[in-house]
């Protein structure tokens, strides 16, 4: 996880990183779960190192309907050579609307927006995704903001390195 040790020193002076650490720790959202009216699907580590395993069922049972999956393994952003790699996108492959026209999707999605939200899906980088489809990053990144705002989907698969492909 070097890339991501490199993106944090990179993204914030220390003071800066310190201070956006202790806002982010007063901020309890807790009340408002019950408001979520979104499929949703929340997977947890059993170990997860950065944050308790019972906070992820705490969010899962405070939210209507939702679906709570534990996962293998003890690190908070989920490595693409770990065993519950398979799991995560089995229960996120199950869990997300399909993205083919043939399956009654016309209409939510437009061909970019599926592009993209299968490429993110697949575990690629911004700049992966840009050189695959011919367009620049920053049209990539406009593109799921959109597709995020038309699908309902907000959650990105943290996976910077060895993508992990959806099963076919």
């Amino acid at each position: 996880m070097l890339w991501f040790d490199e993106m944090q020193r990179i993204s914030a002076a220390p003071e800066t990183a310190a201070l956006m650490r202790l806002a982010r720790e007063e901020v309890d959202i807790t009340d408002l779960l019950p408001q979520v009216l979104t499929p949703t699907l929340v997977m947890h580590a059993q170990d997860d190192a950065a944050v308790p395993f019972e906070q992820g069922r705490e969010v899962a049972s405070s939210i209507p309907d939702a679906r709570f999956v534990p996962l293998e393994g003890q690190n908070h952003i989920l490595l693409a050579d770990e065993p519950a790699g398979a799991v995560f996108l089995h229960e996120l492959n199950t869990f997300l609307p399909t993205l083919r026209p043939d399956h009654g999707t016309e209409g939510v999605l437009t061909a970019r927006e599926a592009e993209i939200l299968e490429c993110v899906a697949a575990g690629m980088t911004n700049q992966a995704i840009a050189e695959q489809l011919f367009v620049s990053v920053r049209r990539s990144n406009a593109t799921w903001a959109t597709c995020t705002r038309s699908s309902g989907c907000v959650a990105r698969p943290a996976v910077r390195r060895s993508p992990l492909a959806p099963p076919r």
